[in-house]
């Protein structure tokens, strides 16, 4: 399992001051591609449960500090 989180900052001038802004990309799982997991078995081998895995996702966040 693979998190990114990459993020770049910026100083902005808003209503007569400097603003940080702060624009991230939140990659959580990034290996991941989604699909079924084997969870248990039977005593033979066989499969007996699975687990669905959540597939890749991306969140885009940004913040501004006054």
């Amino acid at each position: 399992k693979l998190d990114v989180r990459p993020a770049y900052s910026i100083s902005l001038p808003m209503f007569g001051k400097s603003a940080r802004a702060k624009f991230q990309v939140n990659a959580p799982s990034l290996t991941e591609s989604g699909g079924l997991t084997t969870t248990l078995f039977q005593a033979n081998g066989a499969p007996a449960q699975y687990r669905i895995l959540d597939p890749r996702t991306f969140f885009v966040t940004t913040t501004f500090d006054f």
